[in-house]
């Protein structure tokens, strides 16, 4: 099964700029439901080891209680003029989303999955198709890439199930751990 873990993100502005991206020709939105911050994409994984990465999950959130993040200004991967993916960073305690994301690659390391060179805390809200016109999102991003959508309470990270299908992907949780409050 493809898999990934996550943190799932509900935010009702990133949900209204989502109908403006959609206006533009070759842009796939991120459903509202479907919004996350990615910590580790593991790929496929045998059903057998779920039980190892949850207790690598809980082992990296250790001494961690419940937090808040700012979402704040939108972006682009690779770059502005070339741009494939469109999001929406992270800036309030980004270091410790950054210092989980690290203790969980550490943790999987040891189960035998590779280490991500780069991590950049983002919430992915498009995909852009190659060789579309990218003036429209220049303009979307220069008008938002200040913006302040809102703080975000983080307390739980999730091992996530991804199905591809043509109407885009399924993503369905298959475990949890929550952050302690009073650790």
């Amino acid at each position: 099964m493809r898999t990934f873990i996550a943190i799932d993100i509900r935010n009702d502005r990133i949900s209204r700029v989502l109908g403006e991206l959609k206006a533009i020709d070759g842009v796939k939105t991120v459903e509202h439901e479907n919004l996350h911050l990615t910590l580790k994409f593991l790929g496929e994984i045998d059903e057998r080891q779920i039980d190892g990465i949850h207790k690598a999950m809980a082992a990296s959130l250790q001494g961690h209680v419940p937090f808040e993040i700012s979402l704040e200004g939108a972006g682009a991967f690779p770059k502005l003029n070339s741009i494939r993916v469109v999001w929406v960073g992270v800036e309030k305690n980004r270091d410790l989303i950054i210092e989980i994301q690290k203790r969980l690659e550490q943790n999987l390391s040891e189960l035998g999955f590779k280490k991500d060179r780069r991590f950049h805390p983002h919430i992915t809200i498009a995909r852009v198709k190659p060789r579309k016109r990218k003036d429209g999102l220049k303009d979307f991003i220069l008008r938002h890439q200040d913006e302040r959508f809102g703080d975000f309470m983080i307390n739980k990270i999730k091992l996530k199930k991804s199905i591809l299908t043509p109407k885009g992907p399924i993503y369905s949780s298959i475990r949890e751990v929550e952050l302690q409050a009073g650790q």
